[in-house]
């Protein structure tokens, strides 16, 4: 919210800033994201998939983390959820006048 604030007091900026939160390794919240997105949304010029996690750690028995859904942590944050993201959201994208 601190960044949207900034975005918006630059006097060159012109338009909106809506500040929404997204966990990618959870495929609820992609799904609950996309729907809120959706439903405020009818736009989107473009959309860049790069966010992401080097390392999730280690479990306390020394395996590599899961996600809710029981994914790779790092996989489900980097792969899945960019794919899950991407698929609700194509619709829009694909109908922007820069596609």
């Amino acid at each position: 919210e601190d960044a949207a604030s900034r975005i918006q007091s630059d006097d060159a900026f012109k338009g909106d800033v809506n500040v929404m939160t997204l966990d990618t390794s959870s495929l609820q919240s992609v799904k609950s994201f996309s729907q809120r997105f959706l439903e405020t949304t009818d736009v989107l010029d473009m959309l860049f998939l790069n966010a992401g996690i080097g390392s999730a750690g280690v479990s306390d028995d020394g395996s590599a983390p899961l996600s809710a859904e029981g994914v790779e942590m790092v996989f489900a944050t980097n792969v899945v959820g960019h794919h899950l993201l991407y698929k609700y959201l194509a619709p829009i994208v694909g109908a922007s006048s820069m596609s």
